[in-house]
């Protein structure tokens, strides 16, 4: 939930599923969220720093609902999960190509 994040990081942080899980939070969390400070937490023209959970919303970009986070959370995990059965299986696979291993070149020259 970081406000300034470097652009290469932007891009990193759309196959992550915390970004999804951390926005339907705070979306479940903020929405219809008042908030309240003491004397010592006000401004100095009297009113709080924050006064909705809109306003948190709004500082953190988060202009989404929340199925559309779940749904984006449910494909990104789903297809987390197919890429490492893919690999997974790629690891499993012989596609003809042994390695020779050192003690069998040596036992032939000797």
């Amino acid at each position: 939930m970081s406000i300034g994040m470097p652009g290469f990081f932007k891009g990193l942080n759309y196959i992550s599923p915390s970004k999804y899980a951390a926005a339907s939070l705070a979306i479940k969390t903020f929405t219809n969220f008042e908030f309240t400070c003491t004397d010592a937490q006000r401004l100095p023209d009297g009113s709080c720093p924050m006064q909705t959970g809109q306003q948190v919303l709004d500082m953190f970009h988060y202009h989404t609902s929340l199925a559309s986070n779940v749904g984006a959370l449910v494909a990104v995990t789903i297809g987390f999960r197919l890429v490492a059965y893919v690999v997974l299986r790629l690891s499993q696979t012989d596609f003809g190509v042994t390695k020779k291993s050192h003690r069998a070149e040596v036992t032939r020259r000797g």
